[in-house]
């Protein structure tokens, strides 16, 4: 116990002393985001409320090349933050990881916040699942955010940096289907607590965790159906939407007390 009480009371690096006590959060404006999947849905509601409140963002895309364009022209018009699209596949998560902070640290400097949002999620029946399924949902899901964080950790060179990994009610509450999607989100809960130590004290880790917040894609044409019959069986008889998600989000890159948890965005679907 001493020697990893000693291990954690480690300066950082240039011997400055922190803070030993809250020092009131956070402040995220000249602060610079990392963004996956930050073109369409989930992730584009996060990048637009961390610029909202004054961070950079470097809205990450795999194919939404028109989409992330757009938010960049919203980032840049409305909260006058700078932003920059940047595209890398993160089915080859070690290149994509590199390319991808390769070009924020061309165009910023470094980066203070990465959310690990980009996912895939592929339906299939338990005796259909093949091995290119499982292959495709373990390396976006969980090896993708893994050497992005990695990534992160090497080049950061601040004080108070954080990660933030989107995980799914399924992390910690499995259902009986869809099992490589819910076996990669389960990791990434794990591999929030592990990261949360291994990079403590100066990058925090943590993990929102929706519900059911936006119709699957392609799947449903009619949304105010989808929204009714998905209330019927939440708790709070109701849908969230992007914006209660985007605002957790925010709310653990400001946290600056908070390391090693997952919040549950689910209005109660995850009791």
């Amino acid at each position: 116990m001493g020697r990893r009480i000693r291990e954690f009371a480690r300066l950082p690096d240039g011997g400055n002393a922190r803070p030993t006590r809250y020092n009131g959060g956070v402040n995220l404006a000249g602060k610079t985001a990392v963004v996956t999947g930050a073109a369409v849905r989930l992730g584009r509601a996060v990048a637009l409320e961390l610029a909202e409140h004054g961070a950079d963002v470097a809205v990450h895309y795999g194919s939404h090349s028109d989409e992330a364009a757009a938010v960049v022209r919203t980032i840049q018009r409305e909260y006058g933050r700078r932003a920059v699209a940047v595209q890398a596949d993160l089915s080859d998560p070690v290149r994509a990881a590199a390319a991808l902070f390769a070009a924020v640290n061309k165009e910023f400097g470094r980066a203070d916040v990465l959310v690990n949002n980009a996912a895939i999620y592929e339906p299939g029946d338990f005796g259909a699942i093949t091995e290119d399924h499982w292959d495709r949902h373990l390396g976006l899901n969980l090896k993708a955010p893994f050497f992005l964080a990695q990534r992160f950790a090497e080049q950061f060179d601040g004080d108070e940096g954080a990660i933030v990994n989107i995980l799914c009610r399924r992390a910690t509450r499995p259902t009986a289907e869809d099992l490589p999607y819910t076996a990669a989100k389960a990791g990434l809960a794990a591999l929030t607590k592990g990261l949360a130590l291994r990079l403590a004290p100066r990058i925090r880790v943590n993990g929102v965790a929706p519900g059911e917040m936006l119709p699957p894609t392609g799947r449903h044409t009619d949304p105010e159906e989808w929204d009714r019959q998905t209330a019927a069986h939440i708790p709070l008889r109701r849908v969230g939407g992007s914006v209660p998600v985007a605002r957790a989000v925010r709310y653990l890159c400001e946290a600056d007390f908070v390391t090693g948890e997952t919040l549950h965005v689910t209005g109660g679907d995850h009791l």
